[in-house]
């Protein structure tokens, strides 16, 4: 899409149940009603492999037609202006913010800061100059108008109006990912080296850290900051062969080298991001744009931090996968040879001690 002048999109009606489902598999897809059992002889929306199927239907019916693709589900480009080279915020969404009088309670701060959050992808650093004003959205805080939140509000206006342009992302171009930490926060930046040999935004992103994160190591926020980036636009990185992770913390790049043995939590998160294939190269802070981000990153929206149940759950699901099947106990010999175990005159006093009630003991 990054080279084209001209879009358009079309929906398909019902497209699920436009492919018939075979004979053998139609008992499948049998349910009850008060009228008795009923089958579908459709493809039903919300089966298992029902996503899969449509996918692969719809490719083969496309496949051959330059310029068309088949994204599944809906995809709404809204309040962006499309060029052949960038994406932009569009005109009325700048004047909209631009023309917004100073809010004057907490409902019209909450309206104007929504109004930023849609537009904060293009620009670098909407956090921090958004902090006075989301100290009145607080609850306890009394409404204060001064001249912080005047200043907070007039930057950003200004930031909206002269916002940048982000490039569109080529799956062709030698990508790199910006990441620093802060005692405070996690910074990241999306780059995509251009023809003339610029580096250019592709996306930005930024969240603080938690009560608990903020009291990690210094190599370990860096690590979780690789792995906060990694994850965030894992959409484009994965099926990269080889991007490039930019840290200005040099000590980081041991622990990613094959072989070193790292601490378990740092561990943990390189398993999350396995799949990816990436080189730490290191950089200096004052050169590394993401540091401002991670510096004065977005506030968090909930105490709770999704991404260590995801953590969890993925330690747990690889450990369960590795575990030999020879530590399970399931061929008739082994009953056999526990079974004997247990009539061993060892063992058959103890056996006998266990069956007798305690009192009796």
């Amino acid at each position: 899409m990054g080279s084209s002048t001209i879009w358009s999109k079309l929906d398909m009606f019902k497209s699920f149940h436009q492919i018939a489902l075979h004979p053998n598999s139609r008992k499948y897809a049998t349910f009850s009603t008060p009228r008795g059992l009923r089958r579908c002889t459709t493809l039903v929306m919300g089966f298992t492999n029902a996503s899969e199927i449509l996918q692969r239907v719809m490719s083969m019916v496309l496949s051959g037609m330059p310029g068309v693709r088949w994204i599944h589900d809906d995809i709404t480009i809204y309040g962006r202006t499309l060029s052949s080279k960038s994406i932009q915020p569009s005109q009325q969404k700048v004047d909209a913010v631009k023309y917004f009088k100073p809010p004057s309670n907490v409902s019209e701060v909450k309206s104007f800061l929504g109004l930023i959050n849609f537009l904060a992808r293009f620009t670098p650093n909407p956090a921090t100059e958004a902090e006075p004003l989301r100290r009145l959205t607080r609850s306890g805080n009394k409404w204060i108008w001064g001249p912080d939140q005047q200043k907070s509000f007039q930057g950003l206006e200004n930031s909206i109006s002269r916002a940048s342009c982000l490039v569109f992302f080529d799956k062709d171009r030698k990508t790199e990912l910006r990441v620093d930490a802060s005692p405070v926060g996690l910074g990241a930046i999306l780059c995509q080296i251009q023809g003339n040999g610029t580096s250019r935004p592709v996306a930005y992103a930024s969240r603080s850290l938690s009560d608990v994160e903020r009291r990690y190591s210094q190599i370990e926020r860096e690590a979780l900051a690789v792995k906060f980036s990694c994850l965030k636009f894992d959409h484009y990185l994965s099926g990269d062969p080889d991007f490039t992770i930019i840290t200005d913390h040099k000590p980081l790049l041991g622990l990613y080298k094959p072989g070193s043995r790292s601490p378990p939590r740092i561990e943990r998160w390189a398993l999350r991001i396995q799949h990816l294939n990436f080189r730490l190269r290191y950089e200096p802070g004052p050169k590394n744009a993401a540091d401002v981000f991670s510096q004065q990153p977005t506030p968090p929206r909930a105490h709770v931090n999704p991404s260590e149940h995801a953590d969890t759950r993925m330690i747990n699901a690889i450990t369960t996968a590795s575990l030999p099947r020879a530590c399970t106990i399931t061929s008739k010999r082994s009953h056999n040879e526990r079974r004997e175990a247990s009539n061993s005159p060892q063992v058959s006093p103890v056996r006998h001690l266990e069956q007798r009630p305690w009192s009796l003991v």
